[in-house]
Protein backbone atom coordinates (compact mmCIF):
# COMPACT_ATOMS: atom_id res chain seq x y z
CA UNK A 1 0.00 0.00 0.00
CA UNK A 2 1.23 3.51 -0.81
CA UNK A 3 0.91 6.37 1.65
CA UNK A 4 2.04 9.97 1.75
CA UNK A 5 3.80 11.42 4.79
CA UNK A 6 4.91 15.01 5.28
CA UNK A 7 8.21 15.21 7.17
CA UNK A 8 9.33 18.52 8.68
CA UNK A 9 13.00 18.99 9.48
CA UNK A 10 15.32 21.75 10.67
CA UNK A 11 17.80 22.56 7.91
CA UNK A 12 20.10 25.27 6.61
CA UNK A 13 18.73 25.01 3.07
CA UNK A 14 16.85 22.67 0.73
CA UNK A 15 19.89 20.41 0.14
CA UNK A 16 20.48 20.09 3.87
CA UNK A 17 16.80 19.17 4.35
CA UNK A 18 17.12 16.56 1.58
CA UNK A 19 20.14 14.96 3.29
CA UNK A 20 18.55 15.01 6.76
CA UNK A 21 15.36 13.39 5.50
CA UNK A 22 17.27 10.67 3.66
CA UNK A 23 19.32 9.96 6.79
CA UNK A 24 16.23 9.89 9.00
CA UNK A 25 14.30 7.54 6.70
CA UNK A 26 17.06 4.91 6.71
CA UNK A 27 16.00 3.87 10.21
CA UNK A 28 12.53 2.93 8.97
CA UNK A 29 13.44 1.03 5.80
CA UNK A 30 12.99 -2.77 6.00
CA UNK A 31 15.79 -3.17 3.45
CA UNK A 32 18.25 -1.68 5.96
CA UNK A 33 19.56 -4.40 8.31
CA UNK A 34 20.32 -1.70 10.91
CA UNK A 35 16.88 -0.06 10.81
CA UNK A 36 15.50 0.67 14.29
CA UNK A 37 11.82 0.47 13.33
CA UNK A 38 11.29 -1.05 9.86
CA UNK A 39 8.01 0.26 8.52
CA UNK A 40 8.23 0.29 4.74
CA UNK A 41 9.97 -1.53 1.94
CA UNK A 42 10.19 1.40 -0.46
CA UNK A 43 10.01 5.18 -0.34
CA UNK A 44 10.70 8.16 -2.55
CA UNK A 45 10.45 11.92 -2.21
CA UNK A 46 7.32 13.05 -4.02
CA UNK A 47 6.27 9.96 -5.93
CA UNK A 48 2.52 9.77 -6.28
CA UNK A 49 2.19 12.92 -4.18
CA UNK A 50 4.74 15.13 -5.90
CA UNK A 51 2.07 17.65 -6.95
CA UNK A 52 1.07 18.25 -3.33
CA UNK A 53 3.54 21.10 -2.88
CA UNK A 54 3.93 23.78 -5.51
CA UNK A 55 6.87 23.09 -7.86
CA UNK A 56 8.96 20.89 -5.53
CA UNK A 57 8.93 17.96 -3.09
CA UNK A 58 10.88 19.89 -0.41
CA UNK A 59 9.78 23.43 0.43
CA UNK A 60 10.25 25.97 3.21
CA UNK A 61 7.61 25.16 5.82
CA UNK A 62 5.65 28.38 5.19
CA UNK A 63 4.81 27.13 1.68
CA UNK A 64 3.40 23.90 3.13
CA UNK A 65 1.40 25.38 6.01
CA UNK A 66 -2.05 24.84 4.50
CA UNK A 67 -1.51 21.18 3.59
CA UNK A 68 0.20 20.47 6.94
CA UNK A 69 -2.90 21.78 8.72
CA UNK A 70 -5.12 19.58 6.56
CA UNK A 71 -3.05 16.40 7.02
CA UNK A 72 -1.91 16.57 10.66
CA UNK A 73 -3.21 14.29 13.39
CA UNK A 74 -2.21 14.50 17.05
CA UNK A 75 -1.12 11.52 19.11
CA UNK A 76 -4.52 11.59 20.85
CA UNK A 77 -6.35 11.53 17.51
CA UNK A 78 -4.31 8.52 16.37
CA UNK A 79 -4.93 6.69 19.67
CA UNK A 80 -8.67 7.38 19.55
CA UNK A 81 -8.85 6.01 16.01
CA UNK A 82 -6.95 2.82 16.97
CA UNK A 83 -9.05 2.29 20.10
CA UNK A 84 -12.22 2.35 18.00
CA UNK A 85 -10.75 -0.12 15.49
CA UNK A 86 -9.51 -2.41 18.27
CA UNK A 87 -12.98 -2.75 19.82
CA UNK A 88 -14.46 -4.33 16.70
CA UNK A 89 -11.77 -6.98 16.11
CA UNK A 90 -10.73 -10.45 17.20
CA UNK A 91 -7.73 -11.05 19.47
CA UNK A 92 -5.15 -10.91 16.64
CA UNK A 93 -6.35 -7.50 15.51
CA UNK A 94 -6.75 -6.23 19.06
CA UNK A 95 -3.08 -7.03 19.65
CA UNK A 96 -2.16 -5.41 16.30
CA UNK A 97 -3.93 -2.16 17.18
CA UNK A 98 -2.60 -2.21 20.74
CA UNK A 99 0.93 -2.33 19.30
CA UNK A 100 0.07 0.68 17.11
CA UNK A 101 -1.29 2.51 20.16
CA UNK A 102 1.90 1.86 22.13
CA UNK A 103 4.11 3.14 19.29
CA UNK A 104 2.03 6.24 18.66
CA UNK A 105 1.88 7.07 22.41
CA UNK A 106 5.69 7.12 22.30
CA UNK A 107 5.25 9.62 19.43
CA UNK A 108 7.10 7.34 17.00
CA UNK A 109 6.90 7.59 13.25
CA UNK A 110 4.63 4.83 11.93
CA UNK A 111 3.10 3.87 8.60
CA UNK A 112 -0.04 5.67 9.80
CA UNK A 113 1.73 8.98 10.36
CA UNK A 114 0.53 11.90 8.26
CA UNK A 115 2.77 14.77 9.39
CA UNK A 116 5.87 14.30 11.53
CA UNK A 117 8.32 16.88 12.85
CA UNK A 118 11.88 15.55 13.13
CA UNK A 119 13.18 17.37 16.21
CA UNK A 120 16.74 16.13 16.38
CA UNK A 121 19.61 17.61 14.43
CA UNK A 122 20.98 14.12 13.83
CA UNK A 123 19.13 10.85 14.16
CA UNK A 124 21.18 9.27 16.94
CA UNK A 125 18.79 6.62 18.17
CA UNK A 126 19.96 3.03 18.35
CA UNK A 127 18.11 -0.28 18.09
CA UNK A 128 18.83 -0.93 21.77
CA UNK A 129 17.30 2.35 22.90
CA UNK A 130 14.34 1.79 20.62
CA UNK A 131 13.64 -1.73 21.89
CA UNK A 132 13.90 -0.53 25.50
CA UNK A 133 11.43 2.26 24.82
CA UNK A 134 14.01 4.96 25.54
CA UNK A 135 13.34 7.24 22.64
CA UNK A 136 14.40 10.63 23.77
CA UNK A 137 12.79 13.42 21.86
CA UNK A 138 13.32 12.54 18.19
CA UNK A 139 10.06 13.85 16.80
CA UNK A 140 6.36 14.51 17.21
CA UNK A 141 2.95 14.21 15.55
CA UNK A 142 1.59 17.04 17.71
CA UNK A 143 1.87 19.90 15.21
CA UNK A 144 -0.31 22.53 16.88
CA UNK A 145 -1.09 25.90 15.30
CA UNK A 146 1.25 27.65 17.73
CA UNK A 147 4.11 25.19 17.03
CA UNK A 148 3.61 25.51 13.28
CA UNK A 149 3.55 29.32 13.52
CA UNK A 150 6.70 29.36 15.66
CA UNK A 151 8.52 27.20 13.10
CA UNK A 152 7.44 29.50 10.29
CA UNK A 153 8.03 32.82 12.05
CA UNK A 154 11.61 32.27 13.16
CA UNK A 155 13.13 35.76 13.15
CA UNK A 156 16.71 34.48 12.87
CA UNK A 157 16.03 32.32 9.81
CA UNK A 158 12.52 32.23 8.34
CA UNK A 159 13.44 29.22 6.17
CA UNK A 160 15.01 27.21 9.01
CA UNK A 161 12.41 24.42 8.68
CA UNK A 162 11.54 22.54 5.53
CA UNK A 163 8.68 20.19 4.70
CA UNK A 164 9.04 17.22 2.37
CA UNK A 165 6.36 14.98 0.90
CA UNK A 166 7.38 11.33 0.98
CA UNK A 167 5.60 8.47 -0.78
CA UNK A 168 6.07 5.21 1.14
CA UNK A 169 5.07 1.64 0.38
CA UNK A 170 4.42 -0.84 3.18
Amino acid sequence: MHKGIILITPANDRQDAFERIHEFLKDYDENNANAINPIWDWWVLGGRRESLFPKDTIVPIAKAKKIIKEWRKSVDEHVEEYEEMKEEKDSYWKEYYQDKIEKIKKDLLTNDSNVYLIKTEVNIISKELFSEGIMGNIGTHNITDSLLDSLIESKENPDKYYAAIVDIHY
